[in-house]
């Protein structure tokens, strides 16, 4: 919906500018979109992309994270108590799903380990899944978020599953010279 209100009036050359423009660095190719308008589908978009200084090196070593610029970064919730209920509009659902293909001379060292929480009373669910086969990463990172409005009870509980986020979202995969 976000999206949709957002890009209504936008042709696909013109996102895909706004695109590279915000993740600076980054060339998008391939770019496709489905259910732009239809809302009772989901939005789809697939692209490629390349991105320059997506990683760090250090020595024979490169750190990276799997999610690039899609991984959540802070918590939403930093208060220290909530006393009015949590309001987040609407049901929602995100998938990323991200191939990485790991470049010649390299091997995976260390990378994050796949994960899943899931809130209480089905208010939403968060799964963490990450697979190396050959020379390729596949990550699949799904959150649900299944109620608009959760009640002030459950801030804490809030907290510490977005904290869990965070941390699971922002490690890195390192992968070693061969």
């Amino acid at each position: 919906l976000s999206f949709r209100i957002k890009n209504a009036d936008k042709d696909d050359k013109s996102y895909i500018n706004e695109l590279q423009n915000n993740f600076v660095s980054m060339n998008i190719e391939d770019y496709s979109i489905q259910n732009k308008t239809d809302p009772y589908k989901p939005l789809i978009e697939v692209y490629k992309f390349t991105k320059e200084n997506a990683y760090d090196k250090i020595g024979d070593k490169i750190y990276f994270n799997p999610l690039l610029f899609f991984a959540k970064t802070k918590n939403p919730f930093i208060t220290e108590k909530r006393e009015y209920p949590i309001d987040f509009k609407y049901p929602t659902s995100d998938t990323y799903m991200i191939n990485i293909t790991i470049p010649d001379g390299y091997t995976v060292e260390s990378m994050p380990e796949s994960a899943s929480l899931e809130l209480p009373d089905g208010i939403g669910k968060f799964a963490f899944m990450i697979s190396k086969t050959g020379n390729n990463i596949q990550l699949r990172v799904t959150s649900d978020m299944n109620v608009p409005l959760v009640p002030a009870v459950y801030y804490e509980i809030l907290q510490d599953y977005f904290k869990i986020i965070v941390e699971k979202e922002t490690e890195k995969v390192v992968l070693a010279k061969i």
